[in-house]
């Protein structure tokens, strides 16, 4: 990738970095192979929307990586960084810090330099936080780069303002701005659903080889969904069942010194939401074993129920988990 033209003069585009701009193009990628595009396409894909991608950012403080005491750079008090790489690097120079309407002005003018876009022109955008920039301030300079950007006659498709490509906790943001033809706009629209990423719904994807669904089953108010399996798959399911029934013994043990524990800075309630959430769990993978679920659609029901029955943050992180 190589969005970033803070890294080098127009004319040698292959020599930037990639930065935020990443997010564009894995994204477009990842919605081309949804849609079943072959290999080649799927790459032709990304380098077009590398080709159409570009990006600015600032930084105020520089990050600190674990197990260490100082950050990788620092700035100047009232000074930002501009330039920032998202793997720690400082910026390429150091300006005074303007107010947030002048920094989007400063961001929205030097990328569209790289563009010759006309009035009506679509754009993916992308307000990135570096880590430790508040969603409040961000949204104050969202608000101006929007305007900015009408005021080119750009229509802006699908707007992303949040943290999406950070850098621990670095302090600062970025401008990514992806130039949208109807092939790129159809992907940067794409739902999507990953644990950091979540966009529209995906219950409608066409996937290019999906699994037959064989029946549905209901676990108390849940619902789960049981696909087709190799006769492996099934054995293995089995096999996790009973790894969960010991699991589930050795919890309902130990659930009173759980609570204790959790007692001493918490509510209390640690032990009985793990008993709680391994018992549902245990139901559902039962229900779904009985139903010739292989291990996949097993592990998936019995997390979906543990994270729904146990509560807290252990339910979730255990059910995800």
């Amino acid at each position: 990738m190589t969005d970033d033209i803070a890294s080098a003069p127009r004319g040698e585009e292959s020599q930037r970095r990639g930065i935020a701009g990443d997010f564009v193009v894995f994204k477009c990628m990842s919605a081309a192979a949804e849609e079943g595009y072959a290999i080649d396409d799927v790459v032709r894909v990304g380098e077009k929307a590398n080709d159409k991608t570009r990006t600015l950012g600032v930084a105020f403080a520089g990050c600190t990586l674990p197990g260490e005491t100082q950050p990788l750079f620092t700035v100047p008090a009232g000074k930002m960084g501009l330039g920032l790489g998202i793997h720690g690097e400082p910026g390429v120079s150091e300006d005074a810090i303007p107010s947030a309407r002048a920094l989007a002005k400063q961001l929205v003018d030097s990328l569209l330099e790289e563009f010759s876009c006309a009035k009506g022109q679509k754009v993916g955008v992308i307000l990135n936080g570096l880590g430790a920039t508040k969603y409040e301030e961000l949204f104050v300079v969202w608000r101006s780069v929007s305007e900015f950007l009408d005021d080119h006659g750009l229509v802006v498709v699908g707007p992303e303002v949040g943290e999406l490509v950070t850098s621990l906790d670095m302090a600062g943001l970025s401008l990514t701005i992806v130039e949208l033809d109807e092939e790129l706009e159809r992907f940067w629209r794409a739902p999507a659903n990953t644990p950091a990423y979540k966009k529209g719904k995906t219950s409608n994807l066409v996937r290019h080889s999906e699994t037959r669904i064989l029946r549905q089953i209901h676990v108390g108010s849940d619902t789960g969904v049981i696909s087709e399996s190799s006769d492996r798959s099934k054995i293995y399911a089995e096999r996790v069942l009973e790894i969960m029934k010991s699991v589930g013994l050795k919890l309902e043990e130990v659930e009173l010194e759980l609570g204790r524990i959790d007692a001493v800075a918490g509510d209390g309630d640690h032990g009985r939401g793990m008993v709680k959430g391994v018992q549902a769990a245990i139901e559902a993978a039962s229900e779904a074993v009985r139903n010739g679920a292989g291990v996949q659609d097993t592990l998936t029901v019995a997390g979906e129920a543990w994270s729904s029955k146990a509560g807290g943050t252990s339910g979730a992180l255990w059910g995800r988990g």
